[in-house]
């Protein structure tokens, strides 16, 4: 079964009213095409400015076309702008608009969470915490210093392994949360684990909200949403950084689960 979690971002600058978001290179905010039957959330709406922002997500099938799903927040970045026991049910191939402001002379980032049960082409290794919970043999945080893209609003991969290389040889990790020092607009994994699509979630600085950022998902929505890499694949595997200030310097910690012993998928 093809589940996937997909984190397409972009950008808005020097617009006071709400304006089109400009998908990051290589991003859409399309909903894929997945297969009949299957189903896809829209889980949460990411966005971060200078100041108090909206942002807005709109389309046919949702309630309405005039306000559709309209977020407002002063947090930089926001948490969660969607409640976290459910998601918006998402059409496939539905073209979804995407709209925010910023101030005058600034720029406000947007990313959505988006999940897919069924994906073709996608094949991520995402898990349930019962699959986690007795099989942990360490904790591991792994340090990633990363960039924010150096173009406002668009992502920037940094190898897991750049800023230190301990991790045990052919073993899986499981991706419990992250941490950061700076708060950025979003964080997201990338890698063959991953199907190449961007699990990520907000930047925020309050650990409460991000240690256990996918084990807080699995346990509200009862899906899975615990991102599972093996060390194999980790010359290959990326921390994900966007923001609304280009070239922010921020040192990513993965909240890694070592595994006892590798998971079938």
């Amino acid at each position: 079964m093809g589940i996937c979690i997909d984190t397409p971002a972009g950008v808005v600058t020097n617009s006071a009213a709400l304006a089109a978001v400009t998908p990051s290179p290589g991003d859409t905010f399309q909903v894929r095409s997945f297969r009949t039957g299957a189903s896809a959330f829209l889980e949460n709406i990411i966005l971060k400015g200078a100041a108090a922002h909206t942002a807005r997500v709109l389309s046919p099938q949702l309630h309405d076309n005039v306000r559709g799903i309209t977020v407002i927040s002063a947090q930089a970045p926001t948490q969660f702008s969607l409640p976290r026991e459910t998601g918006q049910p998402l059409t496939s191939a539905d073209a979804l608009q995407v709209q925010a402001n910023s101030g005058a002379a600034d720029s406000t980032v947007v990313a959505l969470q988006n999940y897919y049960t069924d994906l073709p082409g996608a094949e991520a290794r995402l898990h349930s915490w019962g699959d986690i919970s007795g099989n942990i043999k360490s904790i591991k945080p792994l340090e990633v210093d990363c960039l924010a893209g150096a173009v406002v609003g668009q992502w920037n991969d940094t190898l897991v392994t750049s800023t230190e290389n301990l991790l045990h040889a052919n073993t899986d990790y499981a991706v419990l949360g992250y941490t950061c020092d700076v708060a950025v607009g979003a964080i997201a994994l990338k890698g063959a684990d991953t199907s190449n699509y961007r699990i990520g979630g907000p930047g925020s600085t309050l650990q409460d909200v991000t240690a256990d950022y996918f084990v807080d998902l699995d346990f509200f929505h009862s899906r899975p949403h615990i991102p599972v890499f093996n060390a194999a694949n980790a010359g290959s595997t990326f921390v994900s950084v966007l923001d609304n200030v280009a070239a922010t310097a921020v040192k990513v910690q993965l909240i890694l689960a070592e595994l006892a012993s590798n998971l079938a998928s």
